[in-house]
């Protein structure tokens, strides 16, 4: 074997090792996911479906366009019925605020407040603490994801 053939043989092992890395920490992931969210239905059954999308922009105004991980929306809806991504028109949505068009503001929904502070929780787990990269190994590009108490149902997201 040539030195050069040798050290693509070295080339290859250390692309395969980081590729089952990767893998490993993508299934890891996903089962650790089905175990926290099996927890917060458990504690809130009335959360039937918590769901978002992740993509990558196909134009930016010029800008880079950047994978990202959208907002968690947690509704009473069964995922089976859910026909907006964004939550919209969403009669089951339980956002912790809504606006009032008489008062013209914002106004508490008189939510749970444990409630409320897990939503938070995952929120903050969905929007920084886990990477993108990860999300998106785990999930797919383009994609819808419905989290329920039987696990995730992942749609392609057509968004642009």
């Amino acid at each position: 074997m040539s030195e050069f053939d040798a050290a693509m043989s070295v080339v290859d092992s250390v692309i395969t090792e980081f590729e089952e890395a990767q893998n490993k920490m993508r299934d890891a992931l996903k089962e650790h996911m089905k175990t926290l969210f099996a927890a917060f239905f458990k504690v809130h059954p009335e959360v039937k479906t918590i769901h978002w999308v992740q993509y990558t922009p196909y134009f930016n105004d010029g800008d880079e366009c950047v994978f990202g991980v959208h907002e968690l929306h947690f509704t009473k809806t069964h995922h089976e019925e859910i026909a907006n991504a964004w939550g919209e028109d969403d009669a089951g949505a339980l956002n912790e605020t809504e606006y009032d068009f008489t008062a013209r503001k914002w106004v508490s929904r008189g939510l749970d407040p444990v409630l409320v502070a897990d939503m938070r929780s995952m929120g903050e787990v969905f929007s920084s603490r886990i990477d993108d990269s990860l999300m998106r190994a785990a999930f797919g590009d383009h994609s819808w994801i419905k989290a329920h108490a039987g696990g995730f149902d992942v749609e392609h997201y057509d968004h642009e």
